[in-house]
């Protein structure tokens, strides 16, 4: 039977083409890369593309609590009095750890007062079931983060000792508190009963109007005597009422007259703080097993089990319910048009942080996003796409099933711009123009890799995807260059449009005069089609990268192998940047007036950063993804 595709074959010669003077200029002979076989790792059919990516949460501020009553502390101690910090490299190096922001959890939560890998952690046990966003911070540094954590930070300044890596924490912690203007010190009101776990969460982001934010904080306690202690005497003065609850005491009330109504409760685990009332009740009893939890949930525990039992930090979320709880007018596309991609937010993520000697990894376990006209999961293999691109790539994606994710994209575009008033564009004569319907367009396309490229100070790159028809990814090449030829014409010589010969390859080069591009000469844009794969990229790219022998390519660095090493090589995404040439060439462009302060209040803490590096796997139709970011 014959296909819409032979028939668009057949028929490619047959077309009215305009005839433009070509320039054929041989070049040497083209050497194929070696092609080993694709090696397709086996994966339930179930399962969708297009996961989004992770939802970053706005943060929230804690209103002020009334300092404690003079007399309590330490003779002499004005504990309302405001402490800066001491040193902002020590800010910055805490970010980077993510001590400061458990600080700001502690310090704010306080300003409200006045096992095994698959079991929850304490506070993970107080989450609710439909929680939007879930983040686990864990300050004790369980099992061996402690020392990989002092490792990885020994490439920084201030840090090269790790004998003395808690007492810089412990330095970092206080400096921060003390900042915050809470009057609170973190060896005398915080670390004795702090138990270093912290738990927030939230089941929207957009309330209703009138009513406070979702979001509950909970605290791991080790001395539930010492917190007592404290909280009494903060409790001093202020306005909180108790409120007796299942024989738990809840406090309630506003920190000062202009701070939101906050409630909170110690238990014997935890202290557990919340903007709403009935969401710290909830809370209380999911803990005691009354109500289903997030640590009861399937997908929560079932994913925990397959991360380390010690990490630095967790963070889970739930696209859709984030989606839902957006306010009105949040969205970038017209409403009519979210039905539409309503599919491929069905996507719940868990992820941790973990220190290793040499790099910080995140690993991430998703779902897969199912229903509608999504695209089948991508499969894992091994490609020899790396192997094409050259060494100065500073910058390299590696992507599966392009043409099929192209399809549904464009799919959706026409969908939404039919259902919000029209389309923009004559889709019947684009069509008869291309030969095809433009969602099918670039059907043809499998496997796909980008590369930018600095060598010499100047920047390059281009794209090297493989086909499943060679005839018809010719076919449409050509068309589109019809195209670009008429435009030519239209510009009066300012774009000329070559063939060249490279070896057996048909190179096309598309350029550009000089009166197009002002202040200097534009780049050329070369595109072939040979070896069942399609190049398109800037200057010699393309010509490079037929003649290039695996050996001397990106897939043969160290830095690109040692990932591949971590998670095997058959994967279904790669994205690789190496940060340390990007920082080079940044400074090589900073103004001179700008480098002292640069050289010595930032570069030392960016130059031990080298590269960064992402692995996207299917396993049995959850996508597990491996980050990494590497210093030297």
């Amino acid at each position: 039977m014959t296909t819409p595709r032979d028939e668009e074959a057949r028929h490619a010669d047959e077309e009215t083409r305009v005839d433009i003077p070509v320039t054929r200029d041989p070049e040497s002979a083209h050497h194929n890369p070696v092609a080993f076989p694709n090696v397709d790792r086996t994966v339930p059919d179930e399962g969708r593309a297009f996961a989004p990516p992770p939802f970053e949460p706005l943060g929230e501020r804690a209103p002020m609590l009334p300092a404690r009553p003079a007399g309590d502390g330490p003779a002499g101690a004005d504990l309302g009095a405001p402490v800066g910090g001491r040193n902002s490299r020590w800010r910055w190096i805490a970010a980077g750890i993510a001590t400061l922001l458990v600080v700001a959890l502690i310090g704010g939560t306080l300003m409200f007062l006045g096992g095994r890998p698959a079991t929850p952690s304490l506070v993970a046990q107080f989450a609710p079931a439909n929680a939007a966003i879930y983040t686990e911070l864990r300050l004790d540094l369980p099992g061996d983060q402690r020392d990989r954590l002092a490792s990885f930070m020994s490439n920084f300044p201030g840090f090269a000792d790790q004998a003395s890596f808690q007492q810089k924490i412990d330095e970092t912690l206080a400096n921060a508190l003390r900042s915050t203007n809470t009057g609170l010190e973190w060896q005398r009101d915080i670390s004795p009963w702090f138990g270093g776990e912290v738990g927030l969460f939230s089941a929207t982001l957009a309330p209703s109007p009138g009513t406070p934010p979702s979001f509950t904080i909970v605290l791991s306690v080790k001395d539930r005597a010492k917190l007592d202690e404290l909280v009494s005497a903060r409790l001093t003065g202020s306005d909180m009422q108790p409120e007796d609850y299942k024989g738990q005491t809840i406090w309630t009330g506003n920190a000062s007259a202009d701070a939101q109504r906050i409630s909170f409760a110690v238990t014997d685990e935890a202290l557990v703080v919340s903007a709403r009332n009935e969401e710290l009740k909830a809370a209380l009893d999911i803990k005691a097993g009354e109500q289903p939890g997030l640590a009861d949930d399937a997908f929560f525990t079932g994913q925990l089990g397959q991360m380390h039992a010690d990490r630095l930090a967790l963070i889970y979320y739930d696209y859709s319910r984030l989606l839902e709880s957006m306010p009105p007018g949040a969205s970038i596309l017209p409403a009519e048009c979210m039905g539409e991609l309503q599919a491929a937010t069905n996507v719940r993520l868990l992820g941790e942080v973990r220190a290793e000697s040499d790099h910080l990894a995140l690993n991430m376990r998703s779902q897969f996003p199912t229903g509608g006209n999504l695209p089948p999961a991508p499969q894992n293999k091994r490609t020899t796409l790396a192997d094409s691109m050259p060494t100065s790539s500073i910058v390299y994606v590696e992507m599966r099933q392009v043409g099929a994710n192209i399809k549904y994209l464009v799919d959706q575009l026409i969908t939404c711009m039919n259902t919000s008033g029209g389309s923009l564009f004559d889709l019947n004569g684009l069509e008869q123009l291309i030969g095809t319907k433009p969602q099918d367009y670039f059907d043809f396309l499998d496997d796909a890799a980008f590369a930018v490229t600095l060598a010499d100070g100047k920047f390059g790159g281009g794209l090297i995807a493989t086909v499943d028809d060679e005839n018809v990814a010719r076919t449409r090449v050509e068309r589109l260059l019809s195209v670009v030829r008429l435009g030519g014409i239209g510009l009066g010589g300012g774009l000329t449009v070559e063939e060249q010969q490279h070896g057996d390859v048909a190179v096309t080069v598309i350029k550009l005069g000089a009166g197009l591009v002002p202040g200097g000469e534009a780049p050329s844009i070369a595109i072939a089609v040979s070896g069942g794969r399609v190049y398109l990229g800037v200057d010699d790219f393309v010509t490079s990268a037929l003649d290039r022998a695996a050996a001397d390519s990106l897939s043969t660095t160290p830095r690109f192998q040692g990932a591949l090493t971590e998670t095997g090589a058959e994967t279904a995404g790669i994205v690789y940047i190496d940060i340390g040439a990007l920082r080079s060439f940044a400074e090589s462009q900073m103004p001179s007036g700008a480098r002292g302060n640069y050289d010595t209040e930032v570069k030392p803490f960016l130059e031990p950063i080298t590269h960064f590096v992402a692995i996207s796997r299917n396993e049995n139709g959850i996508n597990a993804s491996h980050a990494f970011l590497y210093v030297e």
